[in-house]
């Protein structure tokens, strides 16, 4: 969202404001000057929720009546119903985006009030192919547009950079499945390669600590290295050659967007959704099915000692995500929200 906002500042005719309404959210991501921030003057107290969420609730309505804008993007499956109720009886465009996997067990009563509520939505945005199939399946809107999220295209790095190394990058729970990545790179009996796990433990999992004990029971702990949680990622990108990801739930995985542009073959899990909207199987990277370590594992090693199919992958890597620069996804959701300079 960040990206967007930025990014629809830059056209003239287009006023942006970002109104943060959740809990106390901390500002990660950079703003120009052109984006009008909103957010409410009290915090939320965990101990008054009921209260906290009304007020925050009458804060959203008050900001967009005062607004009076030509659309609202909202994103957050578990916060575009909370801006439908906010926005009631207003005549605004809303137009609304999940952001998790299409699969995602948000609770019976958040699964109601997506029922009732997103139908009066003007459109859906879905991320993926998959969530804009299983969205009308459900439903929830007759006005549905598929719109990958976009990414930044960096300058690729010389071959002369990189390093034999394998990189992954993802926060440590359960579904992102490093285990598997482990056990796979164990068995690749690729002495001279390492691999890099980028991220850190999340959601309270603590399995950062039961990873660091894999690798060293497959007596790979001197060729797998954690680098947790950073802010310089694509240092991370420029070093490798080759991304892999294990995952078996993405709304839309932006780490493999990433790593195309940056120009890495990828190795995937073909899971739902996201993997199947940006890797051609064979031409940038493989997409493996859902547990199939050994698959897997073959893949990963006619990458590892075929260089060039590896090198050959890479071009195709950065031309197949060309189409997700940030200013044609932008231009694209401006277009889809009819949002055009009056004449």
């Amino acid at each position: 969202m960040a990206l967007l906002a930025n990014e629809f500042s830059k056209t003239s005719f287009i006023d942006v404001h970002l109104i943060i309404y959740g809990n106390d959210v901390p500002a990660v991501y950079d703003l120009v000057e052109g984006v009008t921030v909103h957010r409410p003057e009290f915090k939320f107290n965990k101990r008054f929720r009921l209260l906290s969420t009304l007020r925050r609730l009458l804060f959203l309505r008050a900001t967009l009546r005062r607004g009076r804008y030509d659309a609202i993007l909202s994103f957050g499956e578990r916060w575009n119903s909370f801006v439908m109720l906010a926005a009631l009886g207003l005549r605004e465009k809303i137009y609304l985006s999940d952001r998790s996997s299409p699969r995602l067990d948000i609770g019976w009563g958040q699964t109601c009030l997506r029922r009732l509520l997103y139908p009066r939505a003007t459109g859906l945005l879905a991320q993926t192919r998959q969530a804009r199939d299983m969205a009308i399946e459900r439903g929830l809107n007759e006005r549905i547009d598929v719109v990958p999220n976009p990414v930044v295209m960096p300058q690729i790095a010389s071959e002369s950079r990189r390093e034999k190394i394998i990189l992954s990058v993802g926060r440590m729970v359960s579904t992102k499945n490093f285990d598997h990545l482990i056990e796979i790179f164990a068995a690749l009996n690729a002495d001279e390669w390492k691999l890099i796990i980028v991220g850190d433990d999340s959601q309270g999992q603590n399995h950062k600590s039961y990873l660091i004990d894999l690798a060293k029971r497959l007596g790979v702990s001197d060729r797998v290295a954690f680098a947790g949680e950073r802010a310089d990622v694509q240092s991370f990108y420029d070093q490798a050659k080759i991304f892999c990801t294990t995952s078996s739930s993405e709304g839309f995985p932006n780490v493999v967007a990433e790593a195309l542009a940056s120009g890495l073959p990828v190795v995937s899990y073909d899971c739902v959704a996201g993997p199947s909207d940006l890797i051609a199987s064979g031409e940038n990277g493989y997409l493996i099915d859902l547990f199939d370590q050994r698959t897997f594992r073959q893949r990963l090693g006619e990458l590892v000692f075929d260089e060039g199919k590896r090198m050959q992958m890479s071009i195709k890597a950065r031309e197949s995500v060309a189409r997700l620069s940030v200013g044609l996804v932008a231009s694209r959701v401006l277009e889809i929200m009819q949002i055009r300079e009056s004449r």
